[in-house]
């Protein structure tokens, strides 16, 4: 990668941040050699489709069958737009890293404000992914070993904390991403399994569920929180200039060329997680998808196991992502990346480290609803990042009046994340009483009729 304009607190963020959202595409940064268009939209769709898409079917539920669609789909147009425009003020101002985009666009004040949203992001990501490991890793326990729900054994607190202890925080302490690079293919393999595994169950388990009342009602009024949950799933600026860089000859056209495929091909894995999930259970649904599948579904709990491997894995990446941020806040590291790298300090590294992994571990105790924390991350985090900052950027850097019409795209974009951003802070406070509880752990109430029907489980 390039660096010759980025700092190295700049180029070191730039790097781990890329992994924050998901570790794909990192090994494109050692060919020096570039990759071909194909190659290069596999990484940016593996970078694009990650943990949200569970979350997929509870978005569509929340703005209804037709609105939720249209949502998905448009913020897939708008995401596509903003990851052009953004390479496109990179051009302009010279720089190579969303860093150094912010910090000639809006001086230190919008660096700082980029870093600070750098860090929420994958902070509540860390807290998002336990949450799945407490709701995932109890459901199984509890069906195999026979225990009770309510058995001290199986509460999702005591899972949460021995998993963080035995593997999070251990992975967490590592020193580099070396150890994190096959972590792309798996995911794609789970996310392919559990796609099959979504698909097989709304044949066999479907006609079991009860439809809701809503259940195919056009529009609903839960469209912030919609566009939270899509916008958290979209999710992948971080990635933006590792992609552009790796290709063979970079240009503007290229990297449009490129986007429109990644992001078309990201946008239907979305739109079928968020079909036959939704179609599945209508009404409902929940924010994490797999709480919906019942305790002894055999098919659906190896789903959830090999999903939350991939979760545990992807944690510790995010922690780096964090911790580089915090360290390099407090060092005040520039110049030589490799001679600043040597001198941090170790015992700073594992205060820093420990503080983060257990804050994230203690918070996530305080709710079992996955839907509520990607909705904070989306508001807080993902719609700023992917919306607003960048059309703001081009705003400001592109030497045309702010009036000419081709910036209005740039205009209303930045227009619709404000709204959407202070409307969803909005929205998750007057549902706080609905969204901060859920029925994890609870069998539903559609379980026992299918497991008299059905002889054989997938």
């Amino acid at each position: 990668m390039d660096a010759s304009n980025a700092t190295c607190e700049e180029e070191r963020r730039h790097i781990l941040s890329v992994e924050s959202q998901h570790p794909h595409a990192k090994d494109e940064e050692g060919k020096k050699e570039g990759s071909s268009l194909p190659a290069a939209s596999f990484n940016y769709v593996n970078s694009i489709v990650g943990s949200g898409i569970i979350g997929m079917a509870f978005a569509l539920n929340q703005a209804g069958i037709l609105l939720g669609l249209i949502l998905i789909i448009g913020l897939g147009m708008v995401t596509d737009y903003s990851l052009i425009i953004l390479i496109r003020s990179s051009l302009i101002s010279g720089t190579n890293s969303y860093q150094g985009v912010m910090k000639a666009a809006f001086g230190k004040v919008g660096y700082s404000v980029l870093s600070l949203l750098q860090f929420i992001y994958p902070f509540i990501a860390m807290i998002s992914y336990n949450v799945i490991v407490g709701d995932t890793i109890t459901k199984v326990l509890t069906y195999y070993t026979g225990l009770e729900s309510g058995s001290v054994w199986v509460r999702r607190e005591l899972v949460i904390t021995i998993m963080t202890l035995c593997l999070s925080l251990p992975l967490s302490l590592c020193d580099g991403m070396a150890k994190f690079a096959r972590v792309s293919f798996i995911s794609l393999v789970v996310t392919a399994f559990v796609l099959l595994a979504i698909i097989i169950r709304l044949f066999t388990l479907g006609p079991f569920v009860p439809q809701s009342n809503d259940a195919w009602v056009l529009a609903k009024p839960g469209i912030t929180q919609a566009v939270a949950i899509a916008s958290f799933a979209y999710m992948c600026h971080h990635s933006t200039f590792l992609l552009y860089g790796s290709l063979k000859q970079p240009t503007e056209a290229r990297w449009a060329r490129l986007t429109h495929v990644s992001v078309f091909t990201s946008a239907l894995i979305e739109i079928f997680f968020a079909l036959f999930g939704y179609a599945t259970f209508t009404g409902f649904v929940q924010g994490d998808l797999l709480e919906n599948y019942c305790h002894g579904d055999h098919l659906m709990n190896a789903a959830r196991i090999m999903f939350c491997v991939t979760i545990l894995l992807t944690s510790p990446i995010e922690c780096f992502v964090a911790r580089d941020l915090i360290m390099n806040t407090l060092s005040g590291q520039n110049g030589n990346c490799e001679e600043s790298t040597t001198k941090t300090n170790f015992l700073s590294k594992i205060i820093v480290t420990f503080s983060l992994v257990t804050a994230t571990c203690l918070i996530s105790f305080s709710t079992d609803c996955l839907s509520i924390v990607l909705e904070f991350n989306g508001v807080f985090a993902a719609i700023p990042l992917a919306y607003v900052l960048p059309a703001l950027c081009y705003i400001r850097l592109e030497p045309s009046s702010w009036k000419t019409w081709h910036k209005l795209p740039a205009i209303m974009m930045a227009f619709f994340g404000i709204l959407m951003s202070f409307s969803g802070l909005i929205m998750i406070f007057v549902n706080w009483g609905m969204n901060s509880s859920c029925s994890h752990g609870a069998e539903m109430s559609y379980c026992p009729l299918w497991v008299n029907a059905t002889q054989t489980k997938f």
